[in-house]
């Protein structure tokens, strides 16, 4: 519902999920109701509901040791910091996406590391750097086989093609 624009029933949804999850039953889908919970929240500008769930998903990950949405985590707290627009918040934010890709590539988690690249390649152009946000996405956009049809490989070559 969020990534449809119906952000207000789509986070009410969210919350409530995440509330009526029983331990350790769905204890595996907790990060990821997090995760989309934050990305939701991020896009409607939620910006201190984000920081709390952002820091639930981390402390959980810290927790329990599931690292297979830090990455997301990194690459979510990073869109949120680039928002922000000071140049300190904006090199935070790179690092965040720089270890974003760097813990999915070593995951093998090819979806999450392009997540990170278009990430990390939206703030390079947003600072002038277009030569260098090609360089960034493209060879992670080139390693796909298959999939082109998804929001995520759809909002990469759409960023690739205005890099060209």
């Amino acid at each position: 519902m969020v990534r449809r624009g119906d952000s207000t029933n789509g986070l009410s949804r969210l919350r409530a999920g995440i509330l009526n999850q029983n331990e350790p039953l769905y204890a595996w889908t907790r990060g990821m109701f997090l995760r989309e919970l934050s990305e939701g929240l991020t896009h409607a500008g939620h910006v201190d509901e984000v920081l709390a769930v952002l820091r639930q998903g981390i402390d959980r990950r810290e927790r329990t040791e599931e690292n297979w949405l830090m990455a997301e985590f990194l690459r979510l707290n990073g869109e949120l910091l680039a928002r922000s627009g000071t140049p300190d918040a904006i090199a935070v934010a790179d690092g965040h996406f720089q270890q974003a890709i760097d813990l999915s590539r070593r995951q093998g988690a090819l979806a999450f590391e392009l997540r990170a690249a278009t990430s990390r390649a939206r703030s390079r152009v947003a600072q002038g750097h277009c030569d260098e946000a090609r360089q960034i996405l493209a060879p992670v956009y080139n390693r796909f086989t298959e999939g082109f049809d998804t929001t995520d490989l759809k909002a990469a070559k759409a960023l690739l093609d205005t890099l060209l």
